[in-house]
């Protein structure tokens, strides 16, 4: 059987896509044969053309045919379509319904491509929200259930997602599975994440410099940004970092701040002006999980990177994100009540960060093993619940 893989995040700079992706990839390859894949960027590149998206996806779907005679990427996409027997979609997290979402527009296009070349659509790996600054676009949460109706089937990462839609259309073809990352040792050959990192071979070249400033040979605390990051300005974001390392700091214990992605790259100057080390986000993956895998707390608003430092057992403190992705990764997680902090520099919210990442320094090694255990049987019903879902197809 061939699939058609769409969205390979794996060409974004982003620990997290970088990573689910390659997990996924592997996975689909152990079930069917990938034909054919569209990588993330002729996907960003499709919401720069003028015209094109507007939030009529069947519309849209007649237009891209006609641009396929002048448009390359277009025109393999079509072929990709063509020669595969049905598509599977990476949904992450593109589906939040909002209307400035157009990497959500253009796979609602795609979906829109496959129904009328014939080719039934697997979305999955993905989660569905609300947009947490503007709440719910109606026209796009229609849009999208429209869609999500003419799947062959659903595979959401969180429960939070299923139980949306559930009582948004009980009769979707949805399954709850967990984040395809969490089989990633497995599907990459990394039998043990918690092997300590060696400075001299796993960081990048140019860094060199640098790497007097890094050890992680005794215990290290990392703290990383947030996709909220871009809704505020870099003095309220220096104020927040400035306000919550000098609590951290508190510990007594190296502290590094983790560029997981370009929307991080506001932590280069926090880095620079308080005098922090910093992580930058083009180092090997082997060397980003081995080194959240190894932190003792990850203070972070970053969903995959929080699932890196889980697979060695790390805690991790939620900040809050664009969407409900780090409350259900605590629920997936067995959190009783989940919670995230805001990116404000209130004393008492500051101070509520300080606690939990102090509380989270005191876990034992046997709740860090439990939590490592957690982990491997989270990736095992990822790959059950994923070969069920495709393995008849």
């Amino acid at each position: 059987m061939d699939l058609f893989f769409i969205s390979d995040n794996r060409t974004d700079s982003n620990w997290g896509c970088r990573a689910t992706s390659l997990a996924l990839s592997e996975s689909l390859r152990s079930i069917h044969t990938i034909s054919g894949t569209m990588w993330k960027a002729s996907k960003i590149a499709a919401t720069k053309l003028d015209g094109m998206l507007n939030w009529n996806p069947e519309q849209e779907a007649h237009k891209f045919f006609d641009l396929a005679r002048q448009n390359e990427d277009f025109a393999a996409i079509i072929e990709n379509f063509k020669k595969a027997d049905a598509a599977v979609i990476n949904g992450e997290g593109d589906m939040i319904f909002s209307s400035s979402r157009k990497t959500l527009n253009f796979l609602l296009v795609l979906m829109d491509v496959a129904r009328m070349l014939g080719k039934p659509v697997f979305y999955i790996n993905a989660m569905v929200s609300d947009c947490p600054q503007t709440g719910r676009d109606p026209r796009v949460f229609d849009l999208c259930m429209e869609a999500l109706r003419g799947c062959a089937g659903i595979m959401v990462r969180d429960p939070f997602s299923f139980r949306l839609l559930q009582k948004s259309d009980p009769d979707l073809p949805a399954v709850f599975a967990p984040d395809a990352l969490f089989n990633w040792p497995l599907t990459a050959g990394l039998a043990d994440p918690t092997l300590p990192i060696n400075i001299d071979t796993d960081l990048p070249f140019g860094y060199e410099k640098e790497f007097g400033r890094y050890n992680f040979k005794s215990d290290y605390i990392c703290i990383g940004g947030s996709s909220l990051a871009k809704t505020l300005s870099p003095g309220a974001l220096e104020a927040f970092y400035r306000a919550i390392l000098k609590r951290i700091r508190r510990m007594d214990m190296p502290v590094y701040l983790v560029e997981c992605s370009q929307g991080d790259k506001f932590l280069r100057d926090i880095a620079l002006n308080l005098r922090v080390p910093l992580i930058p986000k083009h180092i090997p993956l082997a060397a980003a999980l081995k080194i959240l895998a190894n932190a003792r707390v990850f203070v972070s608003g970053r969903y995959h990177p929080s699932i890196m430092a889980s697979l060695g057992g790390v805690p991790f403190v939620s900040l809050s994100s664009n969407s409900h992705k780090m409350r259900s990764l605590q629920k997936v997680m067995g959190s009783k009540k989940p919670s995230e902090h805001r990116m404000v520099t209130r004393h008492k919210n500051c101070d509520a960060i300080l606690e939990e990442a102090s509380c989270a320094l005191h876990v034992t090694e046997g709740v860090r093993h439990a939590t490592r255990r957690k982990t491997r049987d989270l990736g095992a019903k990822f790959s059950t619940t994923l070969q069920q879902l495709l393995g008849n197809i």
